[in-house]
């Protein structure tokens, strides 16, 4: 019997091995500038009727795009702060499928999209990392551990870098907070799936709340269905 037992526990303990693990999905943080030759109208207008639906469709090809939260400030921050316009979180199943994808000349053609409504030399992707303790100008953060972005609505919430902004995103870090926090040198970007504790709250410059769409305006985004 103890040799039979012992067998059947070795063949539980294979079958745990042998169990495949999903790997982690790959954030981008983007931040757009328009071409300085739109108009936020032409460029609006750009988006929802030719970016937004492109990018959309990469969940139909090898680059395996799983979510998708774009959304445009609006116009009143745009017109005293040097904020970007046009904001998105977007997820692929892994990094590698990214990568992979990028190299071909359907991926390429994709990325050369970009330069037709943005300023390429001030847009750009910010790729999260896992929160460590500090928050650094420049660099995003991924708070919270993997988060389902399709699960519920999305808060974004924009908040001036200060030193006691910083510091309760660090601690809210260790009270369940779920989010990404993208730190630039004057503001912080916010997409999360939890709301704001009051000492962050005070300091609130705007917030919207994204859910299922496909249509963007000056004020507002969506989760894009794919």
């Amino acid at each position: 019997m103890k040799s039979k037992s012992f067998f059947f526990l070795v063949l539980i303990v294979q079958m745990l091995t042998f169990i495949p693990t999903s790997e982690a999905s790959f954030l981008r943080f983007w931040r757009g500038f328009p071409k300085g030759e739109l108009s936020l109208q032409q460029f609006n207008s750009a988006l929802n009727d030719i970016f937004l639906p492109a990018t959309a469709a990469l969940a139909k090809t090898t680059a395996n795009l799983i979510s998708y939260q774009p959304l445009l400030l609006p116009e009143y921050l745009l017109e005293t702060e040097k904020l970007p316009v046009e904001l998105a979180l977007v997820e692929y199943a892994s990094e590698a499928e990214y990568r992979s994808y990028r190299e071909t000349e359907e991926g390429q053609a994709y990325s050369n999209l970009h330069w037709n409504y943005f300023e390429k030399s001030t847009s750009k992707s910010t790729v999260p990392t896992a929160f460590a303790g500090v928050l650094e100008s420049e660099k995003a953060y991924l708070l919270g551990g993997n988060i389902h972005w399709t699960s519920g609505p999305t808060f974004f919430y924009l908040l001036p870098n200060n030193q006691t902004v910083l510091k309760e995103f660090a601690s809210l870090s260790k009270a369940g907070f779920k989010g990404v926090v993208l730190v630039a040198p004057s503001y912080v970007l916010v997409y999360a799936k939890s709301f704001l504790s009051p000492t962050l709250a005070r300091f609130l410059l705007w917030e919207t709340t994204l859910r299922r769409g496909t249509t963007i305006g000056y004020g507002s985004g969506v989760q894009y269905p794919l």
